[in-house]
């Protein structure tokens, strides 16, 4: 062939090129990938013998064609064949090398196949997907990529499968464990206000319901809000969830303040004792320890209030002078007494 002949080849070659470059950047990538796979039969030049064609050409009806295998190069200044690549990392010079095989999510980068960033190369299908998170729109469950974990396309979303649960960043699914089930972090357990320690547990100032399948804000205080006994028994001692839904003292308790204690036993104030548990209430499933709080002690000999603690007015109880009937009965006892000096300045 002249060589006049063949530098016009080329000039019109490299026109054609540049036009097919930016209609295909107006193409979506399905389209792309045909017009990738229709440069495989494209032909480079006339000839008459296969060894007028460039390497890994050969010579078909007068003209020059790449063998199987090979596609022509996008560089028509230097027309040549170039190997399609069969797996990731194969060498390449071209980005078309790779996403023949594995789609226009993949590139030649440091003269390798690779999926490019943003996406993933899936096993089964020998491709590069479009990475997408938990919740995020999918065309195919391929697309849905999180670590550690399948996921699959539901409805158009990016879904994590059964007894898991994406976590907070989207990244990855985990397994949904309840109170009381093994587990490695925090995130993995569901029940609200649960935390990781081994196994799930409720966090600090929460207790467990009675199914196990909720943590309830723990009572401090009798009169706190409950749903169930445990919220009382947690930090509080003969206490219990009454029926107005607050934590009430258990029988034969009453409420001192923002606890319980035992009831005193009236008949034995100011009498002789010899141990603190004669001086309240006898209660034979319970003894009285040395570490319970009580009201009254036995205190030389004698049953009387404790520390802290003074006799009501009609001798029945020990009450803190911060109680409301303690402030009142100390407001009618300092009454009475002036009461009774001032009839005394007027005789």
């Amino acid at each position: 062939m002249p060589q006049n002949t063949l530098n016009h080849l080329q000039v019109v070659i490299i026109i054609l090129t540049i036009i097919v470059t930016i209609f295909e950047s107006a193409l979506p990538s399905s389209e792309i990938i045909i017009l990738q796979k229709q440069r495989i039969s494209q032909t480079l030049m006339n000839c008459s013998y296969n060894r007028d064609c460039p390497d890994n050409a050969y010579c078909h009806n007068h003209e020059c064609s790449c063998e199987a295998g090979f596609l022509l190069s996008s560089n028509k200044i230097e027309l040549q064949c170039l190997r399609i690549a069969t797996n990731l990392r194969d060498p390449c010079r071209e980005d078309d090398q790779c996403r023949v095989t594995f789609t226009v999510q993949a590139e030649c980068r440091d003269n390798v196949c690779v999926c490019s960033d943003g996406s993933h190369y899936d096993e089964r299908q020998r491709r590069c997907y479009q990475s997408v998170g938990i919740g995020q729109m999918c065309k195919t469950e391929y697309n849905c990529h999180v670590e550690g974990s399948p996921s699959f396309c539901v409805e158009g979303y990016c879904s994590c499968p059964i007894a898991h649960h994406p976590s907070r960043d989207g990244k990855s699914c985990l397994k949904s464990l309840s109170l009381g089930e093994y587990c490695i972090n925090d995130d993995e357990c569901i029940t609200q206000n649960s935390t990781c320690y081994g196994t799930c547990i409720c966090q600090d100032g929460y207790t467990s319901s009675d199914d196990k399948k909720k943590c309830l804000k723990a009572a401090n205080s009798i009169g706190d809000f409950c749903e169930e006994d445990s919220q009382c028994k947690a930090f509080l001692k003969n206490a219990k969830c009454g029926e107005e839904n607050k934590c009430t003292c258990i029988i034969d308790f009453k409420r001192r303040g923002s606890i319980c204690l035992r009831k005193i036993n009236p008949e034995m104030i100011g009498k002789s004792c010899s141990s603190r548990s004669q001086c309240v209430k006898p209660m034979p499933e319970t003894d009285l320890n040395k570490e319970e709080v009580v009201n009254i002690d036995c205190l030389n000999g004698k049953c009387s209030c404790a520390q802290d603690y003074i006799l009501t007015e009609d001798n029945t109880d020990c009450i803190r002078y911060s109680e409301n009937g303690a402030v009142k009965t100390m407001a009618t006892w300092f009454m009475s007494i002036s009461i009774a000096s001032t009839l005394i300045n007027i005789i």
